[in-house]
């Protein structure tokens, strides 16, 4: 049998409470993504290639700390 790991035998509230806090963080993120795409819209030029690299970057970066928070909520629900 597999060993449990650290994460496992950290006490299930302190890994709600990590996880809770870990989606508060990334709830201000998508706001501030919100945001930014909204003043783009209203922007009268395009962004130049170093912005919109920004974003790139910003945007998957959101979307591997929301698919981190979605395997750490499948966690706690099979435990």
């Amino acid at each position: 049998m597999d060993k449990p790991s650290v994460r496992n035998r950290e006490p299930l509230n302190h890994r709600w409470i990590r996880l809770c806090d870990d989606y508060v963080n990334l709830e201000a993120q998508c706001a501030l993504l919100c945001d930014l795409l909204n003043t783009m819209c209203l922007r009268d030029t395009p962004l130049d290639p170093p912005s919109r690299r920004g974003v790139e970057i910003f945007t998957g970066q959101l979307k591997h700390q929301a698919a981190q928070i979605k395997r750490q909520l499948y966690q706690i629900r099979l435990e």
